[in-house]
């Protein structure tokens, strides 16, 4: 065995561990963990802005799609267009004060932090994997008194979470996905079953690089990658809707893309309720 296949072996036995996306997340979030340390009486607009620009490089123009071409925008502007589409859906669900959100796979908070200026009546619950992940989160919920809760959480091994979580929750729920299911190569059916348990009201709304799926091509990515990106989310979602335990609401391609690679142009949205 060479050296590359021995290196692809190991890391292939890591990702079906989640050890990777462990080990990478702590390491990455960390960084910004650290950073935190700077600040002392800044508001919470300008820590986040900041946290967000120092993940991304401090690029001086964001280079991204915006329906359907490329355009370079100022950091305002890139933002906006990132979070259009999902407030706009979370403001159409009827009585959408009342709801729990609940974001899996939530990275440091970024984006519940960002929601928490718009739905300031809901209550957040960041569900996430690596320890300074969530003690970014942590950090801007006391510092800035949200309404954010975080939780250990691994799509692999999901049932500590669904039991503190589902012991916790009340109210319906709305559940995010943000290029989070993407890092799952094979999903477990019975972490949807489980979770479809915790409440008779869930939405759902999913923004991942699975065209692919849905289109029914071959798998886009590089090889190596197998152990990466997923390839049986939507599968799972069919199952479940042929099962009449949801269904899929909505499925189309963003306005909004980061990039113009691969996962860009793999990327859909998916919104689907319990039935």
């Amino acid at each position: 065995m060479n050296l590359v296949n021995f290196k692809q072996n190991v890391y292939r036995f890591l990702a079906k561990n989640s050890f990777t996306n462990k080990l990478h997340h702590d390491r990455y979030w960390g960084k910004l963990l650290k950073y935190l340390r700077k600040y002392e009486n800044e508001t919470q607009k300008f820590i986040w802005e900041d946290l967000y620009r120092f993940a991304l490089g401090r690029p001086e123009v964001f280079k991204h799609f915006l329906n359907g071409k490329i355009i370079n925008s100022d950091f305002d502007q890139y933002v906006k267009a990132k979070y259009e589409d999902l407030i706009q859906f979370i403001s159409q669900i009827e009585n959408h004060e009342d709801y729990n959100i609940l974001e899996l796979g939530s990275g440091w908070g970024k984006n519940l932090i960002y929601l928490s200026e718009t739905f300031k009546k809901n209550k957040f619950i960041a569900a996430e994997l690596s320890i300074s992940g969530r003690k970014i989160t942590d950090f801007f919920s006391t510092k800035f008194n949200l309404q954010i809760s975080s939780i250990q959480f691994n799509y692999k091994s999901h049932k500590r979470f669904i039991r503190k979580w589902s012991k916790n929750n009340s109210g319906p729920v709305i559940i995010i996905t943000s290029f989070s299911i993407e890092q799952v190569p094979l999903l477990n059916k019975k972490f949807f079953l489980d979770l479809l348990n915790c409440h008779n009201k869930i939405i759902a709304y999913h923004i991942e690089p699975i065209a692919f799926q849905v289109q029914e091509r071959d798998f886009p990515f590089k090889d190596f990658y197998t152990e990466h990106y997923n390839r049986n989310f939507y599968s799972i979602l069919k199952e479940l809707e042929d099962e009449s335990l949801i269904k899929i609401i909505k499925i189309y391609v963003p306005a909004f893309g980061h990039s113009d690679n691969t996962t860009s142009k793999e990327t859909i949205v998916i919104q689907w309720e319990k039935l």
